[in-house]
């Protein structure tokens, strides 16, 4: 029975052991489009129709607010150690610009450090609506049993 109750200690230990080291491991996301050199080289400034570019990398992430003609083409990689808070390994901007006949004009990343806002999950508050118990008391008078309310109509 010793030897039984050392194993069973010996199993456990080894799968508690597995699990907090596989919490331990890093998690890769990729979050939008990351474009490759190669896919970036299958299409030409001057040459690609708008058909191509998409055939090439893919559907743009975004289009510019007020011009059709402008694409950006948005990707980011993040890395996630254990239960710690992701961090951005990389990030891309490129913005495809079409000339009137929907050819490529230009291609070209957008340079420039992007801001890291950080997501907070808690609700933004709103005003005006604060009730109260007394007014929502008052408030929902005459609200409820509208079964009632129609049948004594109804007389």
């Amino acid at each position: 029975m010793f030897k039984s109750f050392r194993f069973i200690t010996a199993v456990l230990a080894l799968i508690l052991t597995a699990g907090i080291l596989s919490a331990c491991s890093q998690t890769r996301d990729t979050h939008g489009n990351l474009l490759t050199q190669e896919r970036i080289e299958l299409i030409s400034v001057g040459q690609s129709s708008k058909a191509d570019v998409i055939r090439a990398i893919g559907t743009p992430t975004t289009k510019a607010a007020f011009n059709d003609n402008i694409w950006y083409y948005i990707g980011l990689e993040t890395v996630r150690q254990g239960f710690l808070d992701p961090k951005v390994e990389n990030r891309q901007i490129y913005m495809a610009q079409f000339n009137e006949n929907g050819r490529l004009a230009t291609f070209a990343p957008v340079e420039g450090e992007a801001l890291d806002i950080p997501i907070v999950s808690r609700e933004t508050p709103t005003h005006g609506t604060e009730l109260t118990v007394l007014e929502q008391f008052v408030g929902n008078l005459g609200r409820f049993n509208s079964d009632m309310n129609e049948d004594r109509q109804a007389r």
